[in-house]
């Protein structure tokens, strides 16, 4: 894991899948067998590369690596502007509504 999380400090701009490939590549079989699941380690380079990044949210380059953290839909009055996200297992099929109760006055 320590070295996963090297390399979302070290390549922010890659997806999790590539730099989880990267890390999982070379490991021998045993060990690859006790590695956390996917899904886990998709967080962990997220929150990674979040924490690394200057920007404060790696460039995705497909919908299903966008991750909203609650400061990207709230506003800083707390209202929310995100209507519905059909998740990011959805892949590029993924649905974003935004909408602010304030515009349909």
């Amino acid at each position: 894991m320590d070295e996963l999380k090297q390399l979302a400090r070290d390549q922010p701009y890659l997806d999790s899948r590539t730099l989880i490939g990267q890390a999982v590549n070379d490991l021998p079989a045993f060990a690859a067998v006790k590695m956390p699941s996917m899904q886990s380690m998709k967080k962990t380079v997220q929150r990674t590369q979040r924490l690394h990044d200057p920007i404060g949210l790696a460039q995705p380059l497909s919908l299903d690596q966008l991750d909203l953290p609650d400061d990207f839909v709230e506003l800083p009055n707390g209202e929310r502007f995100l209507l519905h996200d059909s998740g990011p297992e959805t892949g590029n099929d993924r649905y974003i509504g935004l909408l602010l109760c304030k515009s349909l006055w």
